[in-house]
């Protein structure tokens, strides 16, 4: 295949070792690595399967399990962090009244996750394992003849890369309704690009800004619904408004740096003809 197979084990290796470390109350940085590292499993796995994902979503369920889990700690640690930036311009005692429920919904979560892989362990197990059978099944390409030039063999990572552009490039006009689905598949696209050494850099970054950019958004936008819960007296009214004004302010940006992504590299005219440059 076009990359090394010790390359793509990176994030299976990065997982174990995350996991046979983790803590009782496991740090912010921790749990975000844990995520990433599922993340990008999911993605190469249903990269490198034909029947569209299907069988790659059954083959590391359990990682998928464990990533909501992380993602139920990592959210409440980013939640806790734009919560702290309001602190000046709101109401103390609503202000400590959300970090502390922020701080109490951090630690069930924590406890979820270290029940989610203590009741799983061995299928993660598995599931690792069978990522990593995946990687080797798949064949490299030969180093001469025909199909190392002009004709280079069929190649999963590739196809998916094109499916995924091709689904942005006919995304439909974006909405608040349809931003997060497109962040998603961003963020699919840009691991499975970094899965290929020779992908174009500036439009793994492009992709990159647009994944924060919009993922800014819709961590504010869960901030205003957890505070709704949190903090619903009238007193709290000044804080809710604050939030929500910031959560305004992210969906413009994210759109506008969404479209900006799409006319500048999603276009046919400016479409780079190779988004992953082949040797």
């Amino acid at each position: 295949m076009s990359d090394s197979p010790e390359h793509l084990r990176e994030p299976f290796r990065k997982l174990r070792e995350s996991l046979k470390h983790l803590e009782k109350n496991p740090p912010p940085e921790e749990v975000h690595k844990l995520r990433i590292q599922a993340r990008r499993i999911e993605s190469i796995a249903s990269a490198l399967t034909p029947d569209g994902g299907n069988k790659a979503r059954r083959m590391i369920k359990p990682v998928k399990h464990l990533r909501r889990a992380a993602g139920g700690v990592r959210d409440m640690d980013v939640l806790t962090g734009n919560a702290l930036t309001l602190r000046n311009r709101s109401n103390g005692s609503s202000i400590d009244r959300l970090l502390k429920y922020l701080k109490s919904a951090r630690a069930k979560n924590a406890l979820k996750l270290l029940k989610t892989v203590d009741r799983e362990s061995k299928q993660f197990r598995r599931s690792l394992r069978n990522y990593s059978h995946l990687i080797k099944s798949v064949p490299a390409p030969s180093n001469g003849g025909p199909h190392s030039t002009a004709h280079p063999p069929p190649d999963p990572l590739y196809a998916a890369v094109g499916e995924l552009i091709a689904e942005l490039t006919a995304w439909p006009a974006i909405t608040v309704r349809n931003i997060h689905q497109l962040r998603l598949k961003v963020k699919e696209l840009r691991y499975v690009l970094q899965a290929l050494p020779e992908s174009d850099k500036a439009f793994v970054d492009a992709l990159g800004v647009v994944k924060d950019q919009i993922g800014e958004w819709h961590d504010w936008k869960q901030l205003a619904q957890v505070a709704h819960q949190a903090i619903p007296g009238p007193e709290d009214h000044a804080l809710l408004a604050e939030i929500r004004k910031t959560a305004s302010k992210k969906l413009r940006q994210a759109k506008a740096v969404s479209n900006a992504m799409r006319e500048g590299w999603l276009t046919p005219s400016k479409m780079p003809k190779d988004t992953t440059r082949r040797k």
